[in-house]
Parts: structure tokens; sequence; C-alpha cells
């Protein structure tokens, strides 16, 4: 089974990033009291709530937060694929640029992977690299470099097509995912395979 890194697309120049509305950076952004490097978007439980600043988008539209959110059609694709492991929740469109009614503008939704499930295969040796205590930001690496990208160990996997691994909160999908998405020419989303993934240089950083 072939596993993959989904992300936002080469033509996101031409679907710009959406970002969130001013509540959610103020409600939900982590602040450490020892690094201030270590600032991020917090987990939320709350509806995200985003400002577009183009009417235009993809099949797939990117927060700067890497949230992915889908249109109506895609959920409905991806129903009808019968896929798993992930979960829907609304979109609170708080403005569009050179829209005057937000309203009027067409559903979107958060799509969030649902499932804690499936763990590296030992051959990544994947270890928990940093931790802070002020703030509990995690880093994990791989004793040998991702030398094989992330693996996934199929004997704990349980078959869900959106996951996380649970021994380093990764998020992966399954072949199916990829064939639904290119089979009906969804925009703005790229897969790498997740053995040739690699992990950015800089996370290896001491924090």
């Amino acid at each position: 089974m072939k596993f993959y890194v989904y992300t936002i697309g080469t033509d996101d120049k031409k679907y710009p990033v959406a970002i969130w509305s001013e509540e959610m950076k103020y409600k939900n952004t982590i602040y450490c009291p020892v690094n201030p490097g270590h600032q991020r978007a917090g987990e939320r439980m709350e509806i995200l709530s985003i400002e577009l600043r183009s009417p235009k988008i993809g099949d797939f539209t990117w927060t700067l937060d890497s949230d992915g959110l889908i249109t109506d059609r895609v959920a409905q694709l991806f129903k009808e694929a019968g896929l798993t492991g992930y979960e829907l929740r609304p979109v609170i469109i708080k403005s569009v640029r050179g829209l005057s009614n937000p309203e009027s503008f067409p559903k979107l939704w958060e799509l969030i992977t649902a499932v804690k499930d499936g763990y590296a295969h030992p051959i990544c040796e994947i270890y928990l690299a940093k931790e802070c205590k002020a703030c509990d930001l995690k880093i994990y690496w791989s004793r040998n470099e991702f030398k094989y990208g992330i693996l996934v160990d199929e004997k704990r996997w349980n078959g869900s097509d959106f996951f996380r691994l649970k021994d380093c909160n990764y998020g992966l999908v399954s072949e199916r995912v990829k064939e639904v998405v290119e089979k009906h020419k969804l925009s703005n989303i790229e897969f790498t395979p997740s053995n040739e993934y690699r992990w950015p240089e800089d996370l290896a950083k001491p924090i």
C-alpha cells in the first residue's frame, strides 16, 4: 500500500491562501512564556472563521496556518467514494475581497483528519527529539535523517484513508484519496509519496 503527504498545490498563486479572521487569531494562538519562537496556532474546538483574499478558489483552499478547506463538490465526491478517517466542519467566511456580501459565497468545509491510528515503521527510527515543557511543543525526528521517508507500519494501521501516526502525530492519506483527487482533476492539492518525504531541516534546530 502506498501512502502520501498532501499539501498545497503548485497553483497556489492562482488561488491565494485564506487567513484567519481577527477573533480566531486572538483566541487560538499559543504563546510560550520562555521562547517567543514557539508561538504557533493551537488546536481549535470552535468553527474556523476566515477571510478570503480572492473570490477565486480551487477545489482545495488553504489557510496560512495550513488548514485544508474543501468545497461542497469535493465533500460529496469523498462521501461517494466512501473515504474514511476524516471529519468536516462548516467554515464561517467573514469577508471575501471584491464581494460586498460574503454570505452569498459558496459553502466551504474544513477537512479534519479525525483518526489517530497507526505507527511509523520501525525502520524510520522516529523519536521525540525536542520538547518544551513551558508550552508543550514537541518536535519529532528520525535517527537516520528520514533516509526512508515516513513508512507506515501496515500491521498496525486500521485501514483509514485519512490518519495520523500515533508516534509522531504526522498526517497521511491512502492511495484511494489520491485516486479520487486525480480522477476528478481536483485543483490546488499535491501529493508526495511518504517514502520520499523529507521533513524541513529547520525542525532539527535547537529550541
